[in-house]
C-alpha cells in the first residue's frame, strides 16, 4: 500500500486536493483503474465530473478543472491525463503491484510443436492444437478448442465451449502511449488481462488486446467474425455480434444483444446500447441508444440515412 504523500513525492507536478473527509484523507492506496472498476483504495481514472462523483475510488485521477467533491482529487494539466496513467501504471508495476508484460517469458514444451508459461489451467476435453502459444496464468475451461497457430497471452481466462480459430492472438499487447515532456512517444504495456466467458466464438486472425487499466472482457454467447480488432478495455456484453472486419477501439462498451456488422469502425470510449445495430461499414463516433439502427459515416440513424439518398436521388434526376 501507498500514502497518498508517496504519489505526491514521485510526481510532485500533480495537483493533490485532499479530501474533507478525515478517514478518506488518512487512507491507503493499493492500484489503478478506470473510474467505474476500481475499488475504495484504487486510483480511479476520470475524464469527466460525471465519472469523479459516481466512482466508489476514495482517490480519483482527473485533468485541472473546477471540480467540487469528497474524494481526493489527483489533478494533472490539461490533455495529459492519458500520459499519467502511463505513468502511474508504470510506478506500481515497478513496486511489484501488478505484471510487468514487458518481461520475457520461460516458455515449457506441450505436444505438436506448442508450448505455455507457468500456471497454466485446462479443463475437461479441451483441445489444444499445433504451433499454439500460451503466456503465463492463463484457464482455459471445459470443453474449449483452441486452433493452431492461436497465441493465448498471459492473465487470460476463457471460459466453457470456446472457440478460438487459428492465427488469432488473445491478450495482444494494448496499443497505448502518451507523449513524455520532451514531446517522445512512449509506450504503457498495461496491467490487467482478458476474460471470455462461456460459448464464444473468436474467429480467424481477430486480435483481443489485453486491458490498460481493466481487464478487456467478452460475454457469454459472443461470436466474433474474423480479422477483427476488439481494443483494450473494452466492455462487450452477451449475445453480441461482431462481424468480420470491424474495428472497435480501446474502452469500448457494448451492451448486450447488439450486432456489429462488417467493417465498422469503433471510436474510444463509446457506448452501444443494448439492441443497437450498426449497419456494415459504419463509422461510429457517438454514443448509441439501446436499440438504436445506425450506418454510414456520420452514425446517421439509417432511416434518416436513406431519406438523405432518396432525396439525393431525385436531384440527380432534375
Amino acid at each position: 500500500m501507498f500514502e497518498l504523500s508517496e504519489i505526491e513525492r514521485e510526481f510532485p507536478e500533480l495537483t493533490v486536493i485532499s479530501s474533507p473527509l478525515k478517514e478518506i484523507a488518512s487512507g491507503r492506496i493499493t492500484g489503478i483503474s478506470w473510474w467505474n472498476r476500481a475499488g475504495p483504495t484504487d486510483i480511479g481514472v476520470a475524464y469527466n465530473k460525471h465519472q469523479v462523483a459516481h466512482s466508489s475510488s476514495h482517490f480519483v485521477l482527473c485533468e485541472y478543472r473546477m471540480i467540487i467533491s469528497d474524494k481526493n482529487l489527483i489533478m494533472c494539466p490539461r490533455f495529459s491525463l492519458s500520459r499519467y496513467i502511463g505513468l502511474l501504471g508504470e510506478f506500481f508495476v515497478s513496486h511489484g503491484v501488478y505484471r510487468n508484460y514487458n518481461l520475457p517469458i520461460d516458455y515449457h514444451n506441450l505436444a505438436n510443436g506448442s508450448h505455455c508459461g507457468e500456471r497454466l489451467t485446462i479443463g475437461k476435453n479441451s483441445h489444444i492444437g499445433a504451433n499454439v502459444t500460451i503466456g503465463e496464468d492463463v484457464t482455459i475451461g471445459d470443453n474449449t478448442i483452441i486452433e493452431s497457430g492461436a497465441v493465448i497471452n498471459s492473465d487470460t481466462v476463457i471460459g466453457n465451449n470456446v472457440i478460438i480459430r487459428s492465427g488469432s492472438v488473445i491478450g495482444a499487447s494494448p496499443f497505448f502511449h502518451y507523449n513524455e515532456e520532451n514531446n517522445q512517444q512512449s509506450y504503457f504495456a498495461g496491467i490487467a488481462g482478458v476474460r471470455i466467458h462461456d460459448r464464444v466464438l473468436v474467429s480467424a486472425n481477430t486480435v483481443i488486446e489485453h486491458g490498460v487499466l481493466s481487464d478487456t472482457e467478452i460475454g457469454s454467447n459472443t461470436v466474433i467474425g474474423h480479422q477483427v480488432c476488439l481494443g483494450h478495455d473494452c466492455n462487450v456484453g452477451d449475445n453480441v455480434c461482431i462481424v468480420s472486419q470491424s474495428g472497435v477501439s480501446g474502452g469500448v462498451v457494448i451492451e448486450n444483444d447488439v450486432t456489429i456488422c462488417g467493417q465498422v469502425g469503433i471510436a474510444n470510449n463509446l457506448h452501444i446500447g443494448r439492441g443497437a445495430i450498426v449497419k456494415g461499414k459504419g463509422m461510429v463516433t457517438r454514443d448509441v441508444a439501446s436499440g438504436e439502427i445506425v450506418s454510414g459515416k456520420y452514425t446517421m440513424k439509417q432511416s434518416e440515412e436513406l431519406r438523405i439518398l432518396a432525396m439525393l436521388k431525385k436531384m440527380i434526376r432534375r
